[in-house]
């Protein structure tokens, strides 16, 4: 059986705050998203475009208001040997690829 934990707000902080974040999706999609140090966070959505919006922690983890799609809650756990997110509901959405440091792929800068 797996275990799970949900990361500590220092630790989310620390994996997100500069760093663009890549993940595949439990359906296969994969896609990248740049939190600035600044609290906005920049995604190319494969289905919305280009996505930007605040980000903030919240008692359980941390949400972001998406410009065209509103707000989505999440919550960051460590499963065994990787990091998946997990909506608010706790449904298991996506799992982390790779952190790379900085905007990786530009993404505020478009």
């Amino acid at each position: 059986m797996m275990s799970t934990s949900n990361l500590s707000e220092q630790t989310i902080q620390v994996l997100l705050s500069g760093n663009t974040v890549y993940l595949e999706t439990i359906e296969g999609a994969k896609g990248h998203v740049y939190y600035a140090p600044e609290g906005t966070a920049y995604m190319q959505h494969f289905e919305h475009g280009r996505l930007h919006g605040p980000w903030q922690f919240t008692e359980t983890g941390y949400r972001v208001v998406w410009n065209k799609v509103g707000e989505i809650a999440w919550q960051l756990r460590h499963e065994d040997s990787q990091v998946a997110y997990y909506s608010a509901e706790g449904v298991k959405r996506a799992r982390v690829l790779k952190l790379v440091s900085g905007d990786a792929e530009k993404l505020a800068a478009q």
